[in-house]
């Protein structure tokens, strides 16, 4: 029970809480999480976007430790709150649900018992631990972020940090082949022929070039940006977009695309909040209001896109013209070699016959690899890990129950980003549009791949959730974030 307003017990507790030690235990760790998470997020990006092993331990440990430090941050001041992670609220349940998909719950047969072997939910118990693990420290990262990110300086470095991460690694994409000659790998680069970058899968690569993208074309449409800062906006979406088509990647060029047509669809739709519909018979008018300063940039844009497609069809040749072709090899049966089943509407059509055998809870998150087996009928030259749709993915793995806390999480998240969307102005517009541009992107590219397996790309994802959702006051000249959010609708 706190004290009295005016008592001599509220004065010494008042005096308590302005001492050294307080404000040390107070603000330090707020500010080594806050940093240590952006830290965490830049180093993720270096090892092959974190796939090893040993790696994903260390990441988790990280943010383990950072989680354990910014609880222990709080305590002098009262309860560490979770309202900010409300939203979350869904994604955490599904990892208790994967959780409870490793456990094992009893026997599934005689012979098992005998054996020693219980029965689970999972078709791997182990790499659905794994899952659980993974997903657990993701969301915290996400919860941390939306608990520390409480000023407009810490929420222009995260986005900054995000930018940073895409431009830096797209430099090293291109300037990789003049260093590297043998094929042997290392910790940066990937010993895959099909790699870019650091990753050993281009279509990877060509997701982290489309979610950081998204920031940029934000910025420089709807920020007031002066000449330099706009031509250092454009030089930095020239060199993602260039990226991703160098790539070749068909699902890449498809989500750059998609990612464009939403940018445009949106800045007709995104009214300014302080201009108020003159009457009813104007609202169509207003709502799609278009000023001249961003019809320039949207033209501008444009021709930046095509002149860097020009540029990168005459330096790389039509390669991206052919894997664009070959989509339409996925949807006819393969004659030639009718048992190897390695395309994706035969990877898609023996994921169908998976979700239909376990259609509740699925076969476990994680455990797609080793589940599909009984029903991918093929020579056993390769054996598919993912469904290369995450969608599919989800329902197989989770089943109804999964796919449930999938829809919930993303109600909630549309509900706070329409939110966020009509009440911000200016630059932080620009970074709500062009995170939701990211991750529309990644939402398209979703439908045929699995890049959100990468740790790097499923942090980045996640940041441009908090980028999206993010709500600014204004007061006088300075910004406040506040970390109160639409609650879940589950």
């Amino acid at each position: 029970m706190s004290p009295e307003p005016g008592t001599e017990r509220a004065k010494v507790q008042a005096l308590k809480l302005r001492t050294p030690i307080y404000r040390f235990v107070e603000h330090v760790p707020d500010r080594a999480v806050f940093y240590g998470i952006l830290m965490l997020l830049t180093l993720t990006a270096i090892p092959r976007g974190t796939v090893d092993p040993w790696w994903e331990a260390m990441f988790e440990c990280a943010v383990f430790a950072l989680f354990a430090l910014s609880i222990c941050g709080y305590a002098p001041g009262g309860a560490w709150r979770f309202k900010a992670g409300r939203m979350l609220m869904p994604l955490a349940l599904l990892v208790v649900f994967a959780f409870m998909q490793s456990t094992r719950i009893g026997h599934g047969s005689a012979i098992a018992a005998v054996r020693g072997v219980r029965w689970t939910i999972s078709a791997d118990p182990f790499e659905t631990f794994r899952f659980a693990l993974k997903m657990s420290a993701i969301v915290i990262t996400g919860l941390l972020l939306l608990r520390h990110t409480t000023t407009w300086k810490r929420l222009v470095i995260l986005l900054f940090v995000l930018i940073g991460i895409g431009v830096a690694s797209a430099l090293f994409g291109l300037f990789k082949p003049y260093w590297t000659h043998d094929g042997h790998g290392s910790i940066l680069i990937a010993p895959s022929q099909d790699g870019y970058g650091q990753f050993a899968n281009r279509n990877h690569f060509a997701l982290l070039m489309e979610m950081t993208l998204g920031p940029v074309l934000g910025l420089a449409l709807w920020s007031k940006a002066k000449h330099l800062h706009l031509a250092c906006y454009l030089f930095a979406a020239g060199l993602l977009s260039a990226s991703i088509l160098l790539t070749s990647s068909r699902g890449g060029i498809i989500s750059l695309l998609g990612q464009l047509i939403f940018l445009v669809l949106l800045s007709g739709s995104a009214r300014d909040p302080r201009r108020p519909a003159a009457s009813r018979n104007l609202i169509i008018s207003e709502k799609w209001h278009l000023d001249s300063a961003l019809i320039s940039r949207l033209s501008l844009v444009a021709l930046l896109f095509v002149s860097v497609g020009v540029i990168v069809y005459q330096v790389s040749g039509d390669s991206a013209v052919k894997r664009l072709g070959s989509i339409t090899s996925e949807l006819r049966p393969d004659l030639e070699h009718p048992r190897t089943k390695v395309r994706r509407q035969e990877i898609w059509r023996a994921t169908w016959q998976m979700i239909k055998a376990h259609p509740v809870a699925g076969v476990g998150f994680g455990a797609y690899g080793t589940a599909i087996t009984k029903y991918h009928d093929s020579a056993g030259n390769w054996i598919p890990q993912q469904a290369h749709n995450d969608y599919l993915e989800l329902v197989a793995s989770g089943g109804l129950i999964g796919t449930a806390l999938g829809a919930c999480f993303l109600v909630a998240f549309v509900k706070s980003a329409r939110e966020s969307l009509t009440t911000t102005r200016g630059m932080r517009r620009g970074m709500t549009l062009g995170a939701l541009a990211g991750l529309f992107a990644a939402a398209v590219h979703s439908f045929v791949d699995f890049g959100l397996h990468v740790t790097v790309n499923a942090l980045v994802f996640t940041a441009l959730i908090v980028l999206a959702v993010a709500k600014v006051e204004e007061e006088g000249r300075k910004y406040r974030v506040r970390s109160e959010h639409a609650p879940s609708v589950c």
